[in-house]
């Protein structure tokens, strides 16, 4: 989890897809040999003035991680009021 208070959704996103395509193009390498490792990400942004919660603000992560899964895993979701993005 990161917390990113100072970055828009947009930052968020970009720095996000930065992440898993750096993970993507880093194998993990094991006596077998290499490990291909994909990411999947889900973010969430705080309503300003409607008192979030932490609580709420990991469910909504949560919930667009999981989209990004239920999509062919290796994205980034971006929850959004009542519905998620990609």
């Amino acid at each position: 989890m990161f917390s990113l208070s100072n970055y828009t959704k947009a930052e968020a996103e970009e720095l996000a897809n930065t992440i898993r395509n750096h993970v993507e193009k880093t194998p993990m390498v094991s006596p077998e040999g290499e490990i291909s490792i994909t990411l999947s990400l889900g973010i969430a942004e705080a309503e300003r003035g409607v008192g979030e919660t932490v609580s709420s603000l990991l469910n909504k992560a949560d919930k667009a991680l999981y989209q990004a899964k239920g999509t062919g895993r290796n994205k980034v979701s971006i929850y959004l009021k009542g519905n998620i993005g990609m």
